[in-house]
């Protein structure tokens, strides 16, 4: 199948090309020149998504359309406030009334985890939203966007739980690993800290991949194998390092931000395999 990308430069994108390597005719949006690695896995198409979509630098027809792109502006709120709304929304309209004009029979849109109520349990997809932040009430304004196009085309929300592999330095485990390689001290609220299930990259991508090519439709979390608390991952990074990370602990639990993955095994037929110790291992090496 022939599949319009974006974000194919971050971090589940890469893995995404790979994951399609052979299999799909992928075309790519990028804000600037794709590295040379990158560039024979797709046809790239130089598009800054914070701007509005240019639809003559387009495929006229494309069987399905991922949205992996977000704002690199993302920790510069609320003075970058503009190009969140614009890559996370503006942009997602815009690509789902191409999607539509392209005869598109799927739309995958990267989500995120946090617009979820917090909760004492793994969360469900038809658990309640909270949006307080600027950042995932724009992932949420994006969501209700492919509800008004559902009639058009099978439309997928991918909602991942803290995404980590090599190459990435801004996400949650990446910046840990720096912070414990540099011998900063680490703030963790209560002893435990919060409790995730993290996914590895690539085995997020291989869900991507499933959404865009598959029959799901709807609302599906991506997260991985096995639960982890922030202090069990200091302490796992540690020990992969060779050190005792210098930690303070301070606050009440935070509880848990777990998705439960019974969508994602029986509605994408994905089974994450990358473990937390190996996919640390991967991320500490690169």
């Amino acid at each position: 199948m022939r599949i319009l990308a974006t974000g194919c430069t971050g971090l589940t994108g890469r893995h995404f090309l790979r994951a399609t390597e052979g299999g799909h005719e992928v075309v790519a949006l990028t804000r600037r020149e794709p590295p040379a690695e990158l560039e024979p896995l797709a046809d790239w198409v130089v598009a800054d998504l914070a701007s509005p979509l240019d639809r003559s630098a387009l495929p006229e027809s494309i069987d399905s359309v991922v949205h992996l792109a977000q704002s690199e502006r993302f920790r510069e709120l609320p003075e970058r406030a503009d190009d969140v709304f614009a890559v996370n929304v503006a942009a997602t309209f815009g690509l789902l009334d191409y999607a539509r004009r392209a005869g598109a029979s799927s739309f995958v849109l990267a989500s995120t985890g946090g617009v979820y109520a917090r909760s004492d349990e793994p969360l469900r997809e038809s658990d309640p939203v909270e949006t307080g932040d600027f950042y995932f009430r724009s992932k949420h304004l994006a969501e209700q966007l492919l509800k008004g196009f559902s009639e058009h085309f099978r439309t997928v929300v991918l909602r991942p739980f803290f995404i980590y592999g090599p190459g990435e330095s801004q996400l949650l485990i990446p910046r840990l690993a720096a912070s414990v390689r540099a011998g900063e001290k680490i703030r963790i609220e209560g002893e435990r800290g919060l409790l995730i299930n993290p996914i590895y990259a690539a085995d997020a991508a291989a869900a991507v991949e499933s959404a865009a090519s598959g029959d799901a439709q709807g609302v599906v979390n991506v997260a991985g194998p096995e639960n982890v608390s922030i202090s069990g991952l200091v302490d796992l990074l540690g020990e992969l390092l060779g050190g005792i990370p210098e930690v303070e602990h301070s606050g009440e639990e935070p509880g848990v931000l777990l998705g439960d993955t019974s969508r994602m095994r029986s509605e994408l037929g994905a089974e994450p395999v990358v473990g937390i110790r190996e996919g640390l291992e991967a991320l500490l090496a690169d």
